[in-house]
């Protein structure tokens, strides 16, 4: 007699077999969407297969030159646009925003605890009113006002750096954590066990075993969330467990720090304290609630830390002072150039300021440069200059 399947396996062969037929027929269709052009694609998996894991940036470049500077992509049912140039990002990121503005939903860092942030709240009123709170204090206007802070710690830095010089690496990381501690909680850094200090590297591990957004499965699968951290293939949940309580305290207790130096008079001058003590007003009837404070200032602290990688405030500073070390020894040629520069308009008897800059247009190239040849962010919606310095000998690519 010859063997007979079960009915469970029929059912499964018969749903796969659907699955299967409704990819096909959705993929011979899909020149009746209007959407941009995209790679050949399977059929349920779509571009899954050959979705870059690394160096995206660059493989995004290749293909925009054969399909164009907006193209896409479907992931297991998740839709991606690819933006690859400038002026297509200004005309629909800009010009177009209410249209196009919103955030991808990560299911694993918001379980973190980044949902209450800015750089991941969806595009909606409470965004609104975060990004609203930051924008007032850091406007073009109002950020002149920090210079003597990144001054003050710039020079910190420098101190160190001829004292100890093999910690380039730690000392540049806690300068740009410094400048925005001080600038977001009014806190001075004054060793390298601080308190904040230890937060952000904490921080910073939960976002090395969380991985980039959008990578790991339960990005892709939102029910994944659900299922115990022991279940196989589950290792986001562990994450969460593991290090939730360390975004809440990235959060909570700066908040709470200048809440107390307020109330005893003797808090520093900062971003948070500044909307404290508007908020604090008898007759205060603005849109803004504690949270929104405690999660903009963090959003903030983010940024300078470097913890989150889609931050969008001051997340430059760390990455970019590296890559400029990289290119002075690379090529010393340049280097000896922004010297002599220096020496020449600045002299040996002081450091160089803000109100030198218009006067060190070698300098500026070297800055612009820097930001060209290797951009921090070349995802998530970064803009840089993309002409090439021609007076910057050496490292123009």
């Amino acid at each position: 007699m010859p063997p007979t399947l079960s009915p469970f396996l029929l059912v499964a062969s018969g749903v796969a077999l659907f699955l299967l037929a409704v990819g096909w027929w959705a993929k011979a269709n899909r020149v009746n969407v209007h959407l941009p052009p995209s790679p050949p694609s399977d059929a349920i998996l779509g571009h899954y297969r050959i979705f870059p894991r690394s160096y995206q940036a660059e493989v995004f470049f290749q293909w925009s030159k054969r399909y164009g500077d907006v193209f896409y992509l479907e992931i297991l049912g998740r839709k991606i646009v690819i933006v690859n140039s400038y002026a297509a990002a200004k005309e629909l990121m800009d010009k177009r925003s209410a249209n196009y503005s919103d955030r991808p939903f990560f299911p694993l860092f918001m379980n973190l605890g980044w949902g209450v942030s800015v750089t991941f709240l969806k595009y909606g009123p409470q965004f609104f009113k975060q990004r609203r709170i930051l924008q007032q204090y850091f406007s073009k206007q109002e950020v002149v006002r920090f210079r003597p802070v990144h001054t003050e710690e710039a020079h910190k830095m420098l101190r160190n750096l001829l004292d100890r010089p093999k910690d380039f690496d730690w000392l540049i990381r806690r300068y740009g954590a410094a400048v925005i501690m001080k600038i977001a909680y009014g806190h001075e850094i004054v060793s390298d066990d601080d308190e904040y200090i230890k937060m952000t590297e904490n921080v910073s591990l939960a976002h090395v075993d969380a991985g980039d957004p959008g990578t790991a499965p339960v990005d892709f699968f939102p029910f994944l969330q659900y299922l115990p951290s022991w279940f196989p293939g589950c290792w986001f949940n562990r994450v969460v467990h593991k290090w939730s309580w360390a975004i809440r305290k990235f959060h909570d207790y700066p908040f709470e720090q200048v809440k107390r130096q307020m109330a005893n008079g003797h808090a520093a001058p900062s971003f948070l304290l500044a909307y404290l003590e508007e908020f604090s007003k008898p007759n205060y009837k603005g849109e803004h609630s504690l949270d929104d404070l405690k999660h903009a200032a963090g959003a903030i602290y983010a940024g300078g830390a470097e913890t989150v990688r889609l931050s969008e405030l001051l997340i430059f500073t760390y990455s970019t002072i590296n890559t400029f070390v990289l290119a002075m020894v690379l090529h010393p040629y340049v280097l000896r150039r922004a010297q002599e520069e220096i020496d020449m308009v600045i002299g040996v008897k002081r450091l160089p300021d803000f109100d030198d800059r218009e006067n060190l247009p070698y300098i500026e190239a070297i800055f612009q440069e820097v930001l060209r040849w290797r951009p921090v962010v070349p995802l998530g919606g970064q803009l840089t200059n993309q002409l090439e310095w021609d007076w910057v000998d050496g490292f123009s690519e």
